[in-house]
């Protein structure tokens, strides 16, 4: 498996703005923002129940994830690969993980119109990187 680079490892391990980007059915691309976090070696993004990744991603559809330091723009990351496996519902874990590092609070404390974020499904993706590119000094 492509391994991401240490000097850029944190853009997928701290709450840097990310960008999903995938081909729709009918051949343009899309892109949407995206929560992501690195779990082990593989990026986990996570999107709201009907985004439109969450359907084209269903399809195995190849996708690339960039990731920047807003700090540093030019500091960047590109993940290209696939969806491995796409979930209803985001494991609870995942999903505290991901609320926490974005927002600093936890799952539960978020709250969607009568439903808390733990009770309102997401969808997790994990993307295994086929290929790395990364710009800028750590």
């Amino acid at each position: 498996m492509i391994q991401i680079p240490q000097s850029h490892r944190d853009l997928v391990e701290g709450p840097y703005n990310a960008c999903l980007s995938t081909v729709s059915a009918d051949g343009r691309p899309y892109s949407a923002p995206a929560w992501c976090l690195l779990e082990g070696e593989t990026p986990l993004v996570l999107f709201a129940p009907g985004a439109k990744p969450e359907s084209l991603v269903q399809r195995n559809m190849p996708v690339s994830l960039l990731v920047y330091d807003p700090r540093n723009p030019l500091r960047n990351m590109e993940i290209r690969g696939h969806a491995t496996y796409l979930e209803s519902d985001c494991p609870p874990e995942g999903l505290d993980r991901l609320t926490r590092l974005y927002s600093g609070r936890s799952a539960a404390e978020h709250t969607r119109p009568q439903t808390a974020l733990h009770e309102w499904p997401s969808y997790c993706i994990r993307i295994i990187p086929e290929r790395v590119r990364v710009e800028g000094g750590s």
